[in-house]
């Protein structure tokens, strides 16, 4: 069975190290990605002589006489990025009940959100979420549901970056 090589590339690859992605299966790179040999540019081209004759079309030429540079968008034109993924994958986050909001006003949410706009079945009674039985608990996970299917925090809750998971009453 063949083997897969794969290039993870999160910021400059160049020289030796853009003459390592070229022959892998796979190029997994991030939006920070610059990739070049700027040496061609001087007529230096050691290990990239191969390299360069096997890129696509006439770019092992262009670049050996410009030695210019390509970012993300560039590699994926010519083909040399396989994959891509974030440099920085954002936190998870989930919205809950914020500390001053009232208890009226909580269950006014409950009501609006549970009448039509959420699937509110996991806090009724004998669910994994009904207990603690108080409208914070229940608001808590009315609005997270609803920043998960709206994308959107309402002003009576708060963006908190811990799982405000417990027992079996996911927050997902």
């Amino acid at each position: 069975m063949p083997e897969e090589k794969v290039a993870l590339v999160n910021g400059i690859s160049m020289g030796g190290g853009a003459s390592l992605m070229v022959p892998m299966t796979f190029s997994v790179v991030t939006e920070k990605v610059v990739f070049g040999n700027p040496k061609t540019s001087i007529g230096f081209h050691t290990v990239w002589s191969y390299m360069l004759s096997h890129l696509p079309g006439h770019l092992g030429e262009y670049l050996a006489l410009t030695g210019d540079r390509f970012n993300r968008k560039e590699l994926v034109a010519v083909g040399l990025e396989t994959h891509f993924v974030p440099s920085e994958i954002p936190p998870q986050t989930w919205c809950v009940a914020a500390d001053g909001a009232t208890i009226d006003k909580l269950q006014g949410f409950i009501d609006f959100s549970c009448g039509g706009k959420i699937d509110c079945l996991l806090i009724q009674p004998g669910q994994a979420c009904y207990e603690p039985n108080n409208p914070r608990a229940h608001a808590s996970w009315c609005l997270d549901a609803y920043y998960r299917t709206y994308k959107t925090c309402d002003t009576l809750g708060t963006i908190v970056y811990i799982d405000p998971s417990y027992g079996d009453c996911l927050y997902i």
